[in-house]
């Protein structure tokens, strides 16, 4: 659950960062149509300065020349007074025309200093966003590195004791205190039992929890089998540091001492939960899936008995719900316990 909630962490920042870069591709594109634009200006500009030099000084020449010289000129009074309108008006119109590209050319300065700061600005959240990632990576690699080490340690037990290993009738038996349910594999070992285990305690398997089921060292493909009558009640698909592939029974009710108790049986890590339905009736010892493991464990069964489903919703089965008991003190035992991994409250 932790690794799921650091990886989903760095999937945020990976959408998060998707996002700046779209938005600093959209600012470069945007300034680079600004530069464009102040590039036409600038441009333009230097044409209406040109024309407005020359026309200025044709202006000058203009009125270097004597009153009587300019009137002397123009066939009529008429001509002249036209003619000095145009200059004025064309003196009026160059200068207005160069003083509107001028604050044109300003206001796109000032917008090309705006969208350089907003660069400035995403980048710093683009490095801060990449920064963040960076340490949820590095989180990451320390629990896969923490995973593995706990993995390949359950492996190292799962195989310690396989030589020991014997199916039903071969060996000994060991008997429960309510043997109100069979076992669910004819072969095997039991590889870890029920509470505080080593592997729980010192390895720290269960991120401080205890181990709420008992495990049987099996090979892959070894029959599962219900181990009493009852109706499926859930089945799914948990990631890698959960069940794997598992199905639920809701076991029919069996008589201890003189209380009718009703149990939720767990039959994790198989090669698919897809050999039952919800909803399905079994009866006791029918086959109802293979072990398997998961990609990331060596192939076992992990059992586990629930007294009731008081933190379940809606037949929604999550990691550990309601209230476990030993498996193993309802069962008889006719595979091998040598070398396994007992809580020594709950030894058998």
């Amino acid at each position: 659950q932790q690794r799921e909630g650091v990886e989903g962490q760095i999937k945020t920042y990976d959408d998060q960062l998707t996002f700046m870069q779209e938005q600093l591709a959209k600012n470069d594109a945007e300034i680079q149509k600004n530069n464009d634009e102040l590039r036409i200006i600038n441009e333009e500009l230097q044409k209406q300065e040109g024309y407005l030099s020359e026309n200025l000084r044709a202006l000058y020449e203009e009125d270097q020349r004597s009153f009587f010289e300019k009137i002397f000129g123009y066939k009529t009074f008429s001509d002249f007074v036209d003619k000095e309108e145009y200059l004025t008006v064309t003196r009026g119109n160059l200068k207005d025309a160069t003083e509107r590209i001028a604050l044109l050319k300003q206001d796109l300065i000032e917008k090309k200093q705006r969208l350089r700061n907003l660069e400035k600005i995403q980048s710093l959240i683009k490095t801060s966003i990449e920064t963040q990632k960076s340490a949820k990576v590095a989180e990451l690699d320390k629990i896969n590195a923490e995973e593995q080490r706990i993995r390949d340690r359950f492996a190292e037990r799962l195989s310690k004791n396989t030589n020991t290993a014997f199916c039903k009738k071969d060996g000994k038996v060991v008997r429960a205190k309510y043997p109100v349910f069979s076992f669910p594999t004819d072969c095997g070992y039991v590889s870890q039992g029920f509470g505080a285990t080593e592997f729980a305690v010192i390895d720290r398997a269960y991120n401080g929890a205890i181990h709420n089921g008992f495990d049987i060292g099996v090979g892959t493909g070894t029959e599962i089998k219900s181990v009493g009558n009852g109706t499926v009640y859930a089945k799914g698909t948990t990631p890698s540091g959960g069940w794997g592939n598992w199905v639920m029974v809701r076991m029919d009710k069996v008589r201890i001492g003189d209380k009718d108790i009703e149990f939720y049986a767990l039959y994790a890590h198989m090669v698919t939960e897809g050999l039952v339905n919800v909803g399905d009736r079994v009866d006791s010892n029918r086959v109802i899936g293979w072990v398997g493991g998961t990609p990331y464990w060596a192939p076992h069964l992990h059992f586990s008995l629930f007294l009731n489903p008081s933190e379940w919703a809606d037949n929604k089965v999550g990691p550990y719900p309601g209230n476990t008991v030993d498996p193993l003190d309802y069962m008889d035992i006719p595979i091998s316990t040598v070398g396994t991994d007992w809580d020594l409250k709950y030894l058998h």
